[in-house]
């Protein structure tokens, strides 16, 4: 069953252009773990220019992650 922020495209083939996606950050699964995860995937990203293998680079700061190609990939 889909939660209320999956932005799978097969949910909403109306949504494949839209540029803000909504995403929860969970706790990665593991046991007795409190580390936040968030997991990005989709076509979407193909879409945007991240396609498989693609290297990437994150940028930290306070309140934003900024998620960008890295080359040629």
């Amino acid at each position: 069953m889909a939660k209320e922020h999956d932005t799978r495209d097969e949910l909403a083939p109306a949504n494949k252009n839209k540029q803000v996606r909504f995403l929860t950050v969970s706790r990665f699964p593991k046991p007795r773990a409190e580390i936040p995860w968030i997991r990005l995937n989709g076509f979407w990203l193909k879409q945007a220019g991240f396609a498989i293998r693609t290297k990437v680079k994150v940028r930290v700061m306070d309140g934003c992650i900024v998620i960008t190609k890295v080359g040629d990939s």
